[in-house]
């Protein structure tokens, strides 16, 4: 029996209409497949930047903490000869002998912490490396405190309405230095531990410390997803 135009035509298009849905499977897969590469390879260089910051933020607070301690050792130690000696506690004395030049508080940064939470950045790199960037910035914030806190209550106008007595303060200061003689050495040690994670994870190896994401890719799989 012959075909006739009819079931010619039919047989032929099956075939083709098969193949038609297959290329469309095909295209839709490949289609999901590259957006999710993009989103991967976002969120891995969002990571590395995050990294990036978070290492520049830590050197300048390590800098600017390094940079007073001598002062506050100093201070802590004429604090103390200031309340033993027997001569009137004026503030005059003080200044003089205390060699006071300002409490010299430091304002540690964290703005690649809050870069960080507003692009969830912390979300993309390893669970430990995350908690150890998160525990830093939370010792940074008690410190933060400590600083703001002791420096809103002690230097008010009543405070120095009797200049005859810098007793008073003097006392606060040591107290409030205590706290400084913990939470900076504290801090430091710190610091000098989480660097060595960051350049691992950086693979901060290369004369080029600050590398472009691309050419840095292979030295923070162990950091980002």
């Amino acid at each position: 029996m012959l075909d006739t135009p009819h079931s010619s035509h039919h047989s032929k298009s099956i075939p083709s209409l098969l193949l038609e849905v297959a290329m469309i499977v095909v295209g839709v897969f490949l289609g999901l497949a590259a957006e999710q590469w993009r989103e991967g390879r976002h969120e891995h260089d969002l990571a590395l930047a995050s990294l990036r910051n978070f290492r520049a933020e830590i050197i300048t607070n390590q800098t600017q903490l390094t940079r007073v301690r001598s002062y506050h050792e100093a201070l802590a130690r004429n604090l103390q000869s200031f309340t033993e000696e027997k001569a009137p506690h004026t503030f005059r004395r003080f200044l003089v002998d205390v060699k006071f030049q300002g409490m010299r508080t430091v304002t540690l940064e964290r703005t690649a912490w809050d870069l960080a939470l507003a692009t969830q950045a912390l979300s993309y790199m390893k669970p430990d490396m995350a908690y150890a960037i998160s525990r830093l910035y939370t010792r940074q914030q008690t410190f933060q405190t400590i600083e703001n806190g002791f420096m809103q209550s002690a230097f008010t106008p009543t405070v120095f309405a009797d200049t005859s007595n810098a007793v008073g303060l003097t006392i606060a200061m040591m107290a409030y230095m205590g706290d400084v003689h913990i939470q900076e050495p504290s801090l430091l040690k710190a610091y000098d531990i989480m660097l060595p994670k960051l350049d691992s994870a950086l693979d901060d190896r290369a004369p080029a410390r600050i590398a472009p994401a691309a050419a840095a890719v292979s030295g923070v799989d162990s950091a980002v997803h």
